[in-house]
């Protein structure tokens, strides 16, 4: 099992929970509402996570580590150019926001992407 299998695996529960199904039904009742919003939610969450990771790996240093919410503010200050204390000041919503274009399938590594595919099923 990868890292990405795992992080997949801790999610369900939580989201499980969130959206008043069983981790029975998330795995074999996949076209319920609850269970479809579910799923499209921790795709979601996954994509995020998988952009991230490939931040981090790209730009960390013995400096800067980029843990956490770091990561996410150094994107945006990447792309936008903002002031740090700007950044740090918004929400997540609004820091992910002035992503969106960025968060896609086809910006992500390979792997990642594979990754994607098969949880998309």
């Amino acid at each position: 099992m990868n890292g990405y299998e795992n992080l997949y695996l801790a999610m369900i529960p939580g989201l499980a929970e969130h959206y008043g199904i069983s981790e029975y039904d998330f795995r074999n009742n996949p076209h319920a509402t609850s269970v479809a919003l579910c799923r499209n939610h921790l795709y979601k969450l996954m994509l995020i996570e998988f952009y991230l990771h490939e931040h981090r790996c790209r730009y960390k240093n013995s400096v800067l580590n980029l843990d956490g919410i770091a990561s996410l503010h150094h994107l945006v200050y990447l792309k936008t150019n903002w002031h740090p204390e700007t950044i740090r000041g918004m929400g997540y919503f609004d820091l992910l926001w002035s992503l969106l274009d960025d968060l896609v399938p086809g910006k992500l590594s390979e792997t990642a992407q594979n990754y994607l595919k098969v949880i998309s099923k």
